[in-house]
């Protein structure tokens, strides 16, 4: 869910959460409402911005208080993967130059002019400084010119290729059986033990999915079998339920999937392929391809970063999926 929203333009996790660097920006210190969240080999993160990228993503929908916890930890993890990419571009000597950041200052200098406004107005309006705002422009430019060099017209084509099911508008018919994860301490563990329990019992023949989603679910569906009908890659359902439920074949069950809701078991029904080329859905394209170069920047295996978190917000202890405060 987040990492779309966050990869599907360049800029956004940088022009987002540096907007809610509180006054001074990352070089002064913080207020109570601009608490550091988490160090990236000294670069700090900041809990509004965490609550910002949060927002975007939730909207005006209700949550719970287990769901927050979860959007707010895979939102300080993008926020740290944004650090780790740009130390990654770095090495390879494709991060923006100094000069190309000044450049960048001094046309936003000329743009303001014409508006008949200084940059000190800028910044304060934002709540910026000028060591804050050069760092966000330098992740912007670095990021820009990155995915330039890779999204090219053949790139683009052989991705769609390997994954044409996922954009070609192919729908899947699929149930699910949802448990809600108990307000606990282990309580994520024990609904994810219970969950494959369930899913062994399913995979074995011992009992069948419909059954055991009128049996275990905790959704809606379960009087139906757990069935939800038809989904395609990109909706009704959330980014990390579509992307499990569009890995699997025909009549297959996923693995315990954990989500703000719960945690799913997922099984695909039936499948109708989809007609759209790859002109059709290059945008879609586009931004899986920027989220699958993301994730695979910020995990080099020559990745050497130090990474500290103060709990200030939610945050996944480092190895795991599991939210720690």
């Amino acid at each position: 869910m987040l990492a779309r929203l966050l990869l599907s333009v360049s800029v956004l996790v940088a022009s987002a959460a540096w907007r809610q660097a509180g006054p001074g920006g990352p070089a002064g210190e913080p207020d109570a409402a601009n608490s550091i969240a988490a160090t990236v080999n000294g670069v700090p993160l900041f809990a509004a911005q965490v609550e910002r990228l949060v927002q975007l993503s939730v909207g005006d929908r209700k949550v719970t208080d287990e769901a927050r916890r979860q959007l707010q930890a895979e939102a300080l993890e993008q926020l740290v993967k944004q650090q780790l990419v740009l130390a990654h571009l770095e090495r390879q000597g494709e991060a923006a130059s100094l000069q190309d950041v000044e450049f960048a200052v001094g046309q936003l200098i000329n743009q303001l002019a014409r508006q008949e406004r200084t940059l000190d107005e800028y910044l304060r309006a934002r709540g910026l400084n000028e060591q804050s705002l050069r760092q966000a422009l330098r992740w912007q430019l670095s990021w820009k010119e990155y995915l330039a060099k890779q999204l090219t017209e053949e790139n683009v084509q052989r991705h769609f290729a390997k994954h044409r099911a996922q954009f070609d508008g192919t729908r899947l018919r699929v149930a699910q059986i949802l448990l809600k994860i108990p307000a606990a301490p282990d309580g994520r563990e024990k609904a994810l033990r219970r969950a494959t329990n369930i899913r062994d019992d399913i995979v074995s023949g011992r009992l069948s999915f419909a059954d055991a989603a009128r049996r275990h679910s905790d959704s809606p569906s379960a009087s139906a079998g757990g069935e939800l009908g038809w989904i395609t890659r990109r909706e009704p359902m959330p980014e990390s339920f579509s992307a499990a439920a569009f890995q699997l074949e025909q009549g297959t069950v996923s693995e315990p999937l954990v989500s703000p809701f719960g945690v799913h078991l997922i099984q695909c029904l039936e499948t109708q392929p989809g007609r759209a080329t790859w002109e059709d859905v290059r945008e879609d394209v586009e931004a899986a391809m920027a989220s699958h170069l993301f994730d695979w920047a910020s995990s080099r295996p020559d990745q050497e970063a130090e990474i500290r978190y103060t709990g200030a917000v939610p945050h996944f202890r480092p190895g795991t999926r599991e939210v720690a405060q």
